[in-house]
């Protein structure tokens, strides 16, 4: 019994200390001084708690759908038979073995202008890489340079 009386006392002590609150009703008492503070008078003083706010509803961050690149497709050149410019009045006894250029020597100069002709390359109009006369430059012309050039 006298356990009960202690635990009942220190109870109502530590209420009346750090105040009370009612744990059913919003309805909250403290107890504070009144009148000259040095005669230590109390009172309690109740009042109403408000309701807490609720915090505000958790908005997901909005979803951002970033468009995927397309690739485009790239072209690819069809190489494609080269007009060659006007026989020039200038003999070439060596064009038939490739000599391209007609300085009388047949060597990679000569391939050089025939691969620049054949992929749409500039040329000199005195360079003519139809080695065999038919008035296109395509593979039948790239034979007969490799020809010459793997005899040397």
């Amino acid at each position: 019994m006298k356990r009960v009386f202690l635990i009942s006392l220190l109870l109502i002590i530590a209420l009346s200390f750090f105040g009370i609150e009612n744990v059913y009703s919003k309805t909250k008492c403290e107890k504070v001084v009144v009148g000259n503070p040095y005669n230590k008078e109390y009172e309690w003083e109740c009042y109403e708690v408000p309701d807490p706010e609720p915090p505000p509803p958790e908005v997901p961050p909005p979803v951002i759908v970033l468009p995927t690149a397309t690739p485009i497709p790239t072209l690819t050149p069809i190489p494609t038979a080269t007009p060659v410019p006007a026989a020039t009045s200038v003999p070439c006894p060596k064009k038939v073995q490739g000599d391209a250029n007609c300085n009388g020597v047949i060597n990679l100069m000569d391939y050089f202008y025939y691969v620049a002709a054949v992929n749409g390359g500039k040329i000199p109009l005195t360079v003519n890489p139809d080695f065999n006369g038919d008035g296109k430059v395509n593979a039948s012309d790239r034979v007969i340079i490799i020809k010459s050039l793997k005899g040397k």
